[in-house]
């Protein structure tokens, strides 16, 4: 059956408030493909500093109720389910938002995978430091690196397709 959201407002900034999280913004929201669960991805306010998925419940009455907040990489720009509705995936882009300059975060890419068939919510951040020692293989296989930068630190994830057991990430800039 599906649920329809009664418009009100929620506020979501001070569902995320946290001795160590300061609310950003909220980038990316994504419903489980039964309707049963809502997930929105928030990024922290600096730029260095990990995100949070909030995942809600879809109540029949077209309310949200909060199961949870699970910590993410570092600026979750995306969220999905899978199709199974087994696992939500966050694109962490790490981007540097206050450009390239002396001092300025440049933030580590990843992608945060959180176990929703459970009441856990375990959730596992996975970055791309296995490719730091490829970093010239990978140049001179065409891919483009950003002068004197770890791959691990410029592979900036944007979006994610997935199935059940596979996820396509894009990789900006």
């Amino acid at each position: 059956s599906s649920v329809l959201l009664n418009g009100n407002d929620i506020d979501v900034k001070s569902m995320v408030e946290e001795e160590n999280f300061v609310y950003g913004d909220m980038t990316s929201v994504a419903v489980s493909p039964d309707g049963s669960m809502l997930a929105a991805a928030v990024q922290a306010q600096g730029c260095g500093d990990s995100g949070r998925a909030l995942l809600f419940t879809c109540n029949e009455d077209g309310t949200l109720t909060l199961k949870t907040v699970v910590e993410t990489g570092v600026q979750p720009d995306m969220i999905t389910f899978t199709p199974d509705g087994s696992k939500i995936l966050t694109a962490n882009e790490g981007e540097p938002r206050e450009g390239y300059g002396a001092g300025a975060a440049d933030p580590r890419g990843s992608v945060t995978v959180i176990d929703v068939s459970s009441e856990n919510y375990n959730a596992e951040t996975v970055g791309f430091e296995a490719f730091d020692e490829k970093r010239t293989e990978l140049v001179e296989d065409g891919i483009v690196l950003k002068k004197d930068t770890a791959p691990s630190v410029d592979l900036e994830p944007e979006y994610i397709a997935c199935s059940d057991t596979t996820a396509y990430v894009t990789l900006q800039e």
